[in-house]
């Protein structure tokens, strides 16, 4: 039995500074490892090597001479070059790993000596705290400005600045406060994954010691809010029931794709996945468990949603035993190895806010977790009537913005609470394909 920990509501995708040079090194796990150019300006640079994740420790050598280890792998993994680099020389880097496997992407970041380090962000409606991690590799205090800008959809809907002294060998935070005007408040959630962007900018001045200066960062966020209370799991103050799988391996977009579409939106994933997995989670709405080694990267992604750590959930095998001692907590039912019964026992615990299939290629699978169903196709008067259902109690959760298609014809549904069905007409057509889609524009049902 394992327990799930709550993470800060909302926000923002980890990130490492976007500098004015960053060159992916993927094939340095060669013995030989891969070599570099480094300027000749390097003195008055930060250099450093960065491994986004890996399944075991990590070293790094430059030059044949190590520069550093991490012995934990999973989190991406940083490691100064600058003391050791040979400016405007060849240079060579090698990775190696503590045992057989593989990396996630390797690459080679050059900014200033004063640098972002990463952002993160606390959302609620309207209140957007942003806070970046500046780091000083000089040995004298560094004043610094950094500029924040939050745009959603290319608009800008948000600007602070505040100013900081970082000492020498330190890194410290800068923070402000941006507030949104309520128009321009776009909530988070599987079916709206509405993703707002944060540029922050680090400008030193002109008579910094090494020169005036710009870096910066960007990184995505939702604003949505969490709750586990009352053995329910609530999403933006809704109750939200819904069916899953528990990952194995990275599926591609393709796999993920027809997860989506089979309603399997609560995914398990007690293992590293790449940045790349969670920011399609992030773009497409689906909510993601980690373990809670994972924290530290992944801790502002809005698609991940609670980590195997501390109590507010059950992270539980699907048994009726197990469900009948915890009646009065949150249950995610992982690992199911079959729908066979699974409605009944889901249908009698209200506390199960989650379930995740075994294994997704099981064919029985295919639709035991689809919200929004076809329940009947019928014509009269020469037009084609459509009924949709919102199934209930499993999976349970409102609709909003779906669409059914019959043809070239689109037509609206209304919001559609669980339980609630609705009928469409749609004028002169012949049903020869229906289909209902999410507002993302997965389909869902159809026949």
């Amino acid at each position: 039995m394992t327990k799930l920990s709550l993470p800060l509501l909302s926000l923002a995708a980890f990130s490492f500074a976007s500098p004015p040079e960053r060159t992916l090194l993927n094939d340095c796990q060669r013995e030989a490892g891969c070599s570099f150019n480094a300027p000749k300006d390097a003195g008055n640079k930060h250099v450093r090597i960065v491994v986004d994740g890996s399944i075991s420790g990590v070293t790094v050598l430059l030059n044949n001479e190590p520069v550093g280890e991490n012995h934990s792998g999973i989190t991406p993994l940083e490691f100064d070059l600058t003391p050791a680099l040979k400016a405007g020389a060849v240079n060579t880097v090698a990775v190696r790993l503590d045992k057989p496997g593989r990396l996630r992407s390797i690459y080679l970041l050059t900014t200033g000596r004063v640098y972002p380090v990463k952002q993160t962000v606390a959302a609620s409606p309207q209140r957007v705290g942003v806070s970046v991690m500046v780091r000083n590799t000089l040995d004298n205090t560094s004043g610094v400005q950094a500029s924040f800008e939050v745009s959603i959809a290319g608009k800008t809907v948000g600007v602070a600045s505040t100013n900081g002294a970082v000492p020498p060998n330190l890194t410290q935070p800068l923070e402000a406060i941006i507030t949104l005007r309520p128009e321009d408040v776009k909530l988070w959630d599987p079916d709206h994954p509405n993703l707002y962007r944060l540029r922050t900018v680090i400008t030193k001045n002109a008579e910094a010691v090494e020169g005036s200066y710009e870096t910066e960062l960007e990184s995505s966020f939702g604003i949505r809010t969490v709750e586990f209370r009352d053995a329910r799991f609530l999403l933006n103050g809704e109750p939200l029931r819904l069916g899953g799988a528990h990952i194995v391996g990275e599926p591609g977009e393709d796999g993920l794709r027809s997860m989506k579409e089979a309603g399997m939106v609560f995914q398990m994933v007690d293992h590293p996945v790449s940045t790349d997995f969670v920011e399609w989670a992030d773009r497409n709405g689906m909510l993601l468990i980690e373990r809670e080694e994972m924290r530290a990267r992944d801790g502002n992604h809005p698609s991940v949603i609670a980590w195997t750590g501390e109590a507010v959930a059950d992270f539980a095998i699907a048994t009726p035993a197990t469900l009948d001692s915890r009646s009065d907590r949150p249950v995610f039912l992982d690992a199911i190895p079959g729908p066979d019964g699974l409605s009944e026992l889901l249908n009698k615990h209200p506390a199960v806010f989650g379930a995740a299939a075994g294994n997704t290629q099981d064919p029985k699978w295919a639709g035991t977790f689809r919200g929004p169903v076809i329940q009947n196709i019928f014509q009269r008067s020469g037009n084609t009537f459509v009924e949709i259902h919102n199934r209930s109690p499993f999976p349970s959760q409102i609709l909003r913005g779906y669409e059914a298609r019959v043809g070239h014809q689109v037509l609206k549904l209304p919001t559609l609470r669980p339980g609630e069905t609705v009928t469409l007409e749609f004028e002169h057509v012949n049903p020869y394909k229906v289909e209902v889609s999410q507002p993302t524009g997965f389909v869902v049902d159809s026949r």
